[in-house]
């Protein structure tokens, strides 16, 4: 029974990425964010060969995510861990990181600065969990496509897409193999895609700048007060924003990363 669930799977997925012809309609989106933007950003850089990874606090790995980090090598790619000790180093003058920044959780921290270097460096982007396969291919597939902006690994299921409601919330169950998983994938820098979602991103820590400094986040951003939702400055932009520029997105499942092994 098994085999066939994940036969009947990946038909699904391979009917709605090939067969289905999805072409995303602004129209039936006026009341998203999505609608405030028409960037006329475009991009022929080619993406970096090197993945950016962070460790917002200065707290310790534990083993296991020690063990997922030496795992990272097996990327074959030049990895950049960016620290509390180093972030300054990747912060442009021109660029400063948004004023809310210091007041948020630390995966929050993690979940800005992944949008922070995908937009001004792009090159690769991993969680610190485990991976066992390279990542050269995946990059010569990006910069060989002049059309392509970003590829990434494609979301898991329905219910892996960012909590959001309404008709662009159905949309993106119904059509989440378009999607890229926010846990690794690798960007063209400053494209429109880029653009609008650090813009968007802006937008929301500008709203919530003055609460974030009333109640700063903790590791988790679960403490008391603290404004902003789990997703609401990663998934919520990420993946609508995935469904707009589905036409610029590669798919790839060779940069998914080992979630059957712990890293906590």
């Amino acid at each position: 029974m098994g085999h066939i669930k994940t036969f009947t799977k990946r038909l699904k997925e391979f009917y709605i990425l090939k067969i289905y012809r999805y072409k995303f309609n602004i129209n039936k989106h006026s009341q998203s964010f999505l609608s405030q933007y028409n960037s006329t950003a475009s991009s022929n850089n080619l993406a970096r060969y090197v993945v950016y990874s962070f460790w917002t606090g200065e707290n310790k790995m534990s083993e296991d995510r020690k063990k997922c980090f030496d795992s990272m090598k097996n990327i074959d790619i030049p990895i950049k861990l960016i620290t509390p000790n180093n972030i300054q180093e990747y912060v442009l003058d021109d660029h400063p990181l948004h004023e809310a920044y210091d007041y948020l959780s630390l995966v929050h921290k993690s979940d800005y600065l992944r949008c922070y270097f995908m937009h001004h460096y792009g090159g690769g982007y991993a969680d610190i969990k485990y991976y066992d396969k390279k990542w050269h291919r995946s990059f010569s597939r990006l910069n060989k496509n002049s059309n392509k902006w970003c590829i990434g690994y494609n979301e898991i299921n329905k219910n892996s897409v960012a909590p959001i409601g309404g008709t662009l919330g159905k949309e993106l169950r119904k059509f989440y193999p378009k999607v890229i998983g926010n846990c690794s994938y690798i960007f063209k820098a400053k494209t429109a895609f880029t653009d609008e979602w650090i813009n968007e991103l802006h937008k929301r820590l500008d709203k919530n700048l003055d609460i974030l400094k009333l109640h700063p986040g903790n590791t988790m951003g679960d403490n008391e007060g603290y404004p902003l939702k789990w997703t609401e400055i990663l998934g919520d932009i990420f993946h609508p924003l995935c469904l707009k520029y589905s036409h610029r997105i590669i798919h790839d499942n060779n940069l998914k990363a080992c979630f059957n092994i712990s890293y906590r």
